[in-house]
């Protein structure tokens, strides 16, 4: 099973460097997959280095706002648990609103692949915006 490009230079870019090959096999399999979108709920390790904690800023309209801010364009490649949407390309805001509401907050939106995504872990505060 060929592994989209989004998917693959996302992982290359921004999984911690000790799992990228492990992440890369997983996505590279329709039931390796299914374990993978299970690591974004408990245990998907990012390269720190290119994470910075998203909290909203006073003043800013919304995430998606912010994201364009950084080059974000109109569609992007989203990877999440509800079927719907995973491994598809959406508008950004389709997969702002749509895709990480129906994923129960664990997903994540390629916005620029390899250069710029939006990370949504499950708990509370765990919001990413990953830039290199």
């Amino acid at each position: 099973m060929p592994i989209d490009e989004h998917e693959r230079k996302f992982i290359e870019a921004f999984a911690a460097p000790h799992k990228r090959d492990r992440y890369l096999c997983l996505l590279g399999s329709k039931g390796g997959r299914r374990r993978f979108l299970d690591c974004l709920y408990h245990d998907f390790e990012f390269d720190s280095e290119f994470a910075s904690l998203y909290k909203y800023r006073k003043g800013e309209a919304t995430l998606e706002t912010r994201l364009r801010s950084l080059g974000a364009p109109d569609e992007c490649h989203v990877i999440c648990m509800a079927s719907d949407y995973d491994g598809k390309t959406l508008s950004l805001n389709e997969a702002l609103t749509d895709a990480i509401y129906h994923s129960a907050g664990a997903a994540i939106i390629s916005c620029l692949p390899g250069k710029l995504a939006y990370f949504e872990g499950e708990d509370v505060g765990c919001s990413y915006i990953l830039q290199r």
